[in-house]
């Protein structure tokens, strides 16, 4: 098995993943070691093979890089200075003018975390014995130091006016300490395990810690004691950063997740990102709207949201990601809660994005591939980003601009669907169980259909394929299985039920030529429906995996599941043979077949996607 290193995409064969779509041209060569702003648009990355490089983040290209030598695994960047904090057995201090260290400390035993103070040449190591020490630059020897465990030191951070340093060791406890001698001041116990992350408030009165117990706490740095724990991460958190007005505060956990809060009401200011690669580092950028994060191999970034109207308090309300192929080059996908991506697929080339559109919950395609739909925030003046309530817009996909608002609704639609014949629109929400109906061509609604799902939360839409009807499937979100559910056909016109299933779906797709219906069962199970029968004509059942996307190949004869494993599976239809399965080193947030059938597009987290010829991998014709 080779590996696409652009997109860490495992390829059975060669020449199955023939293209790659990735707006981020932040790539390097090595490990990510740590990351900071110089300004709102400049961000320095600094690899643990020695590299520095500079980046402007409008144009996305590499400015300048310099070797530094000699090279090391442990770095750290002066927050407000352009120096340079390195280090293995000892202490080493470049200028980022230079590539050669300007100081160099007296040898210590392992390095394990550095920490810069405010004060000008101060700075602190810690290290595999437990010991830390203070050192004042240009003197080789430290300060003054002290072994605070027999276990290593994981993390240290200097409080704003260099006065106090916070010490975290192996044995999960953190010391707060008084920087001219070390002496013990406050201990702040907690966590149950490893903590890798300190960072400060700016008034110096809150300390913020990361641990891989899966939680945040907030402590009062007088007291010592918990003022709150955030504990929404369901796995290890390795890294902090806090905007530098101490507003905003962010975290990343082993699973690929980032989260941000508003530190005055810890309300989530965005909806959880899960990104590519693991993180090692988090940044806010001195206007604190934009967070970087750092894998290891390639950096990305979050803009947050600029008003409270933006946040969304819910993961419901997130929905699913999507992506669409449409007239064969139009690609387009969407991570709820993020911008639009557009690319002329077969240019490989990134369209510019929908104009007075911010963050989206949802969109589709018009089936002449001419429109967008998409459920935006809009604000009283017509205009998204000052949102005070949600709405749903259509854009032109030749000029990007919104062409006029459907309707102002209760709450973000998170599921869209155009009729084959782009006369009507479909729209509903995991917030909500009613679904709108509208006719596009007579520009007014045409039925609202209060409990289209049963009276559970609407996942996915689907019309039939002759344009009578849709299909709503629903999650009962408080049901103790988190497998009830409806799933209701709909006939538009008299809004009369035409087929009624007792069972939840999170996922459905409905074949072209509208023979099928695929239902995916929240767990593992699927199951494919006879449209014209209404007969089941089989299932899918693998005990191995959560199904997280599904679609038809044109022509219906074959379906495509996406697993939380890793997977991607290919089932005959009718007969349910398992074809094949492509091993992947991601979990699939979206798929879609293109219009021949001739490749299978995958959306990765992180905003990437893969274009698969799946012709070589089934032997298709």
């Amino acid at each position: 098995m080779r590996t696409d290193y652009s997109m860490n995409l495992p390829m059975e064969s060669g020449g199955i993943l023939t293209q790659v779509f990735d707006s981020s041209h932040f790539r390097v060569e090595s490990e990510i070691a740590d990351i900071a702003f110089l300004k709102e648009q400049t961000l320095l990355t600094m690899e643990e093979d020695g590299l520095l490089r500079e980046w402007n983040l409008e144009s996305g290209l590499e400015v300048c890089k310099q070797e530094i030598e000699p090279m090391v695994p442990l770095w750290r960047f002066h927050p407000i200075g352009r120096l340079l904090g390195g280090g293995t057995r000892a202490v080493q201090v470049f200028h980022f003018q230079g590539g050669n260290p300007g100081w160099v400390s007296a040898p210590t035993p392992w390095l394990t975390s550095l920490a810069f103070s405010s004060q000008p040449g101060v700075l602190a190591s810690g290290d595999v014995e437990g010991w830390v020490r203070l050192w004042k630059i240009p003197e080789k020897e430290p300060l003054c130091q002290a072994q605070l465990s027999r276990l290593e030191i994981s993390a240290l951070a200097f409080s704003p006016d260099g006065g106090k340093i916070a010490v975290a060791t192996e044995d999960c406890q953190i010391l707060i300490l008084d920087s001219s001698n070390l002496q013990h001041a406050v201990k702040l116990s907690g966590h149950k395990d490893r903590i890798p992350a300190l960072v400060w408030s700016p008034d110096g009165k809150t300390l913020y810690s990361a641990a891989w117990d899966t939680t945040v706490r907030v402590w009062d740095t007088v007291t010592g004691k918990a003022r709150m724990i955030l504990n929404t991460h369901a796995v290890q958190v390795r890294t902090l950063a806090l905007s530098r007005d101490g507003g905003k505060l962010a975290s990343a956990d082993s699973d690929f997740l980032v989260r941000a809060w508003d530190v005055n009401t810890f309300q989530e200011c965005m909806p959880a990102r899960e990104v590519s690669e693991e993180v090692s580092r988090l940044e806010f950028s001195p206007g604190g709207q934009t967070l970087a994060v750092a894998g290891k191999h390639k950096f990305e970034f979050i803009r947050l949201a600029k008003h409270p109207g933006e946040m969304v308090q819910s993961r419901l309300a997130q929905g699913n990601s999507h992506l669409e192929i449409c007239k064969g080059n139009l690609l387009a996908w969407l991570n709820p809660g993020e911008f639009l991506e557009m690319w002329d697929a077969s240019l490989g080339k990134k369209l510019p994005p929908l104009k007075d559109a911010g963050p989206l919950q949802a969109f589709a395609f018009s089936p002449s591939g001419e429109q967008i739909a998409a459920s935006f925030a809009i604000s009283p003046a017509g205009k998204a980003g000052g949102k005070t309530f949600p709405a749903l817009g259509l854009w032109s996909v030749a000029d990007k601009k919104l062409q006029k608002i459907v309707d102002n609704i209760p709450s973000s639609a998170t599921s869209i669907a155009y009729s084959p014949k782009g006369d009507l629109l479909a729209w509903g929400s995991v917030l909500g169980d009613a679904v709108q109906v509208y006719d596009l061509e007579a520009d007014q609604p045409l039925g609202f259909f209060p409990d289209a799902a049963g009276g559970c939360s609407i996942t996915s839409l689907a019309f039939l394929s002759d344009g009578s009807g849709f299909i709503a499937a629903g999650l009962d979100w408080m049901a103790t299985s988190q497998r009830e559910g409806k799933v209701i056909c709909w006939d538009v016109r008299t809004r009369a039920k035409k087929k009624e299933w007792n069972m939840g779906a999170g996922f459905l797709a409905v074949s072209p030529g509208g023979k099928y219906l695929a239902l995916a069962r929240p767990g593992s199970q699927v199951e494919v429906w006879d449209l014209a029968s209404w007969e089941k004509s089989g299932e899918i059942a693998d005990p191995h995996y959560r199904v997280t996307s599904l679609a038809f190949r044109p022509g219906g004869s074959l379906l495509a599941t996406a697993g939380e494993d890793q997977r991607v599976r290919f089932w005959a239809i009718p007969g349910f043979n398992h074809l094949g399965t492509m091993e992947l080193e991601f979990k699939v947030k979206a798929l879609a077949f293109s219009p021949s059938g001739n490749d299978l597009f995958l959306l990765a987290p992180g905003g990437t996607c893969g274009q698969y010829d799946v012709r070589q991998f089934l032997d298709l014709n």
